[in-house]
Formats: C-alpha cells, sequence, structure tokens
C-alpha cells in the first residue's frame, strides 16, 4: 500500500453514520476516563460500528466456505478490498 492520499466518497447517510460513530466513541472515551465500565448498550454498538465502518471503507473479512455456502470468518482481520471485489460490492447494493 502506498502512502498517498485516497478520496474517499461517502453518501450522506454514510456522513451522518459516521458523524454518529465519533461521537459515540468518544462518549466511550469519556466514560472510560472516569473509570466507569461501559454499559451493554455501548458494546452492542461497537458490532454496528465494526460493520458500517467496514463498509463505508470497503473493508472485507475473508470468506469460508462450507456446506451451507460462504460465510465470512468473524475472527479474521479485515483487508481492503480489491477494486473488482469493491465494485462487485457497489453493484450488489444497487
Amino acid at each position: 500500500m502506498t502512502n498517498r492520499p485516497h478520496k474517499i466518497n461517502l453518501t450522506c447517510k454514510q456522513k451522518k453514520q459516521l458523524l454518529e460513530i465519533i461521537n459515540r466513541v468518544k462518549d466511550m472515551n469519556r466514560l472510560t476516563d472516569d473509570k466507569t465500565p461501559l454499559s451493554y448498550d455501548d458494546v452492542c454498538y461497537l458490532d454496528v460500528v465494526e460493520f458500517r465502518l467496514a463498509d463505508m471503507f470497503d473493508m472485507g473479512q475473508e470468506m469460508t466456505a462450507c456446506e451451507h455456502g460462504k460465510y465470512r470468518n468473524r475472527y479474521s482481520d479485515y483487508e481492503y478490498l480489491t477494486p473488482s471485489e469493491t465494485t462487485a460490492k457497489h453493484k450488489a447494493d444497487k
């Protein structure tokens, strides 16, 4: 990966979601400053954040095949999608 900047095109909805995410992360960070435990809702929201950020920034996890088809390996690290994978993802979203 090169160190040159990349332009990221986000929809208005994604921009709003990103703003919500950063503010919720900020709130969680402030809570833990006072050694206050995170709530169950905060932890559940992190699950939402994972999927929204991966979608916004075209990241994906390894797909594993089984007798029921393919599924996402939840324990694998995220990687950026290739240009062809990104194109296919955006076509499927329409």
